[in-house]
């Protein structure tokens, strides 16, 4: 009977010895929460190293109407402590049902042990009060839920609905939201299915649901989307020289091309430029402004980037930039990592009637190697009757030259098409100069006729089997190796072979970019790199299959859209996923880890000092950013002079 009467006893104690309703956040973390990792683990947390998350904490109080918190963020920012922060001032001062979800089963388990648990432990105040995990005991914590006085914290993973339904809660985290299903099990987002966990509290308007992620790619992120239902308030700094509030942008980031970068950033108003040094004192004296101000009463979004973080430097911005030089899939992660946003991917397919008028005006033939060329990757596509294959030859900074496209005709159930492929991937290519090249890495689908294809991979190191039509959003374009078993033509078990999964989305959109690079500038005769030269011999029918399918909306439960690429009526893909494999396999040989310096090494290698095209076009460059299209930076300010004998970036300068 003691016993049964312990827990209320607690509760009825805990509430008169709790501190006033509607305590401060920020005053209690300085006060007692100690970070579990990081710089500064150990150690007080305080918030003068992210003097930004202040407001955002303020925001989480109950004195505050808005019922939804939603933060929008790079790396290196801090706000996952702060949700760390908010778990332990529950537990301390305003004890609840509470919900933390993580985007995967793992990415809890890492949470509980690599956060939380040290956390609880650091924390005096904590450790006290959050009971041991008991097996046997329904009075003790488990491993998926923490217990304390008042109230409890349960954790779950995002792709399991049940762990989604089965609570009532009155404070909820969403964590890494952006890489949440858009639809779970036809159950709608996993956002919709917490927002339900507080419906009991919709009388009352006393719930509080935290949301926070980096986001991924532009309309289908659930992240981005979440920011930008809200008040979208962004951190203002005032400029050192004349004090006017502003949000850094990297757009009006100058820096030099090589070490020391030297980055500063342009006032918007004196056109001063603002330094390194002078961010700490910015930032601490910065505030949030709000877009939308309107929606500050029931759902406040912030944006906090690593231009406003203490925690990284505009250094190591400007070298994570130039490191994605050249390749989309980096330039995606620099978008998300760094700057916070979402990748605007180009879904837009050029049309093929103007691809085709430009093949027909290019100056090489099919099977020839125009100049430029550095080596060449294939992608094969195999299907019922034939295996298409497309031969591609890269230059500089990603620059693509269609070499051949070649049908094998016959039963690919049989060895005649693979006798030929063989015949291809052995095949020797002689460029202007007399240099051969042949084929380093062909990539060829295994979703049809898969013991066939393993059977052609097995023991080539530079065959790679691939399964394309890894569609989501967050699938990188090449994912790490999968092993799988090799079967001879009688059934019989032979060997083991490594095949890869493709992010097609990622991929598709880095051809339809490249595809929609315009060329030659009229003023310079140049070619932006990343191009996609044809040759003159290819058909209509080619091209259509180089862009035959499209980016288009569907709609889906609560009126939300995500993106979906989806073909052309009656029209063939085999040129555009082909496209896409042979892309991966340039990024198996470590194409896109290549920085500026490896490709001239890499032309240097090749053609010797004296090829000027590739040497030249690595010298002329001006900006690290496309002034349009998908890898395009926020709105560039008008470029500056400077007086430094460095050569410097000058922000939308050109294109390239």
């Amino acid at each position: 009977m003691y016993a049964k009467a312990l827990p209320v006893m607690a509760t009825v104690l805990a509430a008169m010895f709790a501190p006033p309703v509607d305590a401060s956040i920020v005053d209690w973390a300085e006060a007692n929460f100690y970070v579990p990792d990081g710089p500064f683990e150990g150690q007080l947390y305080s918030f003068d190293e992210t003097p930004y998350l202040r407001p955002i904490a303020e925001a989480l109080r109950d004195s505050d109407p808005c019922n939804i918190v939603s933060v929008r963020k790079s790396a290196q920012t801090g706000v996952s402590t702060l949700a760390l922060v908010w778990i332990g001032f529950t537990i301390d001062c305003e004890p609840t049902q509470m919900l933390v979800v993580q985007p995967s089963t793992m990415a809890r388990t890492n949470f509980i042990e690599e956060k939380l648990d040290p956390a609880i432990r650091l924390s005096p105040a904590l450790s006290g009060k959050v009971a041991d995990v008991k097996s046997r005991s329904r009075e003790g914590s488990t491993v998926k839920r923490k217990k304390f006085p008042g109230g409890w914290c349960a954790l779950a993973g995002a792709g399991s609905p049940s762990e989604l339904r089965m609570r009532t809660v009155r404070r909820s985290i969403c964590d890494e939201v952006g890489e949440y299903e858009a639809d779970l099990a036809g159950q709608g987002s996993p956002i919709k299915m917490v927002e339900a966990r507080h419906i009991a509290y919709h009388a009352t308007g006393n719930y509080k649901s935290l949301r926070l992620g980096t986001p991924t790619l532009e309309d289908e992120c659930l992240m981005d989307a979440d920011f930008l239902a809200g008040s979208q308030e962004y951190w203002h700094v005032p400029c050192p020289h004349c004090g006017t509030l502003q949000r850094l942008e990297f757009a009006n980031l100058r820096y030099n091309e090589k070490w020391p970068y030297d980055p500063r950033i342009e006032c918007v108003s004196c056109h001063e430029e603002i330094r390194e040094y002078q961010k700490r004192a910015m930032v601490a004296h910065g505030e949030p402004v709000a877009t939308h101000p309107e929606r500050m009463e029931y759902h406040r979004s912030f944006h906090i980037d690593a231009l406003v973080s203490n925690l990284t430097t505009w250094d190591k911005l400007v070298e994570a930039w130039l490191d994605a030089e050249g390749s989309i899939e980096a330039k995606k992660t620099f978008w998300n990592l760094w700057l916070g946003l979402a990748f605007p991917i180009q879904g837009d397919a050029p049309d093929a009637e103007r691809l085709h008028e430009r093949a027909l005006k290019s100056d090489y033939a099919q099977g020839t190697i125009p100049d430029g060329v550095l080596f060449l990757t294939a992608g094969a596509d195999v299907q019922k009757d034939r295996i298409e294959v497309y031969i591609y030859g890269w230059g500089v900074l990603e620059t693509r030259y269609l070499i051949a496209h070649l049908v094998l005709l016959g039963d690919t159930n049989e060895m005649a098409p693979f006798i030929a492929l063989e015949e291809v991937r052995r095949r020797e290519f002689t460029d202007a100069q007399g240099h051969t090249l042949r084929i380093k890495m062909m990539a060829v689908d295994s979703r049809y006729r898969t013991q066939q294809v393993y059977r052609f991979a097995a023991g080539k190191s530079d065959v790679m089997a691939i399964k394309g039509g890894s569609d989501g959003h967050n699938a990188p374009l090449l994912s790490a190796p999968k092993q799988a078993i090799s079967k001879g033509v009688n059934g019989a078990k032979t060997r083991r072979i490594t095949w890869f999964s493709v992010g097609t989305w990622i991929g598709k959109g880095a051809w339809y970019s490249a595809l929609n690079l315009d060329g030659p500038d009229p003023d310079t005769g140049e070619y932006p790199p990343g191009y996609v030269f044809l040759p003159n011999d290819i058909d209509i029918d080619t091209c259509k299959q180089m862009t035959a399918e499209v980016l288009v909306h569907k709609p889906q439960r609560g009126g939300r859209t995500v993106m979906r690429w989806e073909p052309k009526p009656n029209q063939a893909c085999e040129g555009l996923d082909c496209a896409v494999y042979a892309h991966v396999a340039a990024y198996k040989l470590g194409m896109g880890t290549w920085r500026l310096d490896d490709w001239r090494k890499m032309s240097i290698d090749r053609f010797g000092s004296a090829n000027q095209p590739q040497l030249d076009l690595l010298d002329r460059l001006q900006s690290p950013l496309h002034t349009s299209g998908p890898s395009a930076a926020p709105a560039a300010a008008p470029a500056t002079e400077t007086t430094t004998n460095k050569r410097v970036i000058k922000r939308g300068s050109r294109r390239v």
